[in-house]
């Protein structure tokens, strides 16, 4: 049995694991190209998980990945 409390810690944990682990996955991406154009959909699916998340101040903050893993 996998229990939450042995799984690693989520960073941004009100976007839930599944997302967590598409990020992970985005980072192993060799194609720059490829690796971009996946982020900025796992951007749109972030957006859309927390659409009243668009008001808040560090909104973009939050979902803007680091410049370095693109």
């Amino acid at each position: 049995m996998d229990y939450n409390s042995t799984r690693d810690k989520l960073i941004i944990p009100e976007y839930g694991r599944n997302v967590q682990k598409m990020a992970a996955f985005l980072l192993t991406i060799e194609d720059r190209e490829k690796r971009t154009n996946m982020a900025k959909a796992l951007v749109n699916i972030m957006t859309q998980l927390h659409p009243d998340q668009r008001d808040t101040v560090d909104y973009k903050k939050t979902l803007g990945p680091p410049a370095h893993h693109l």
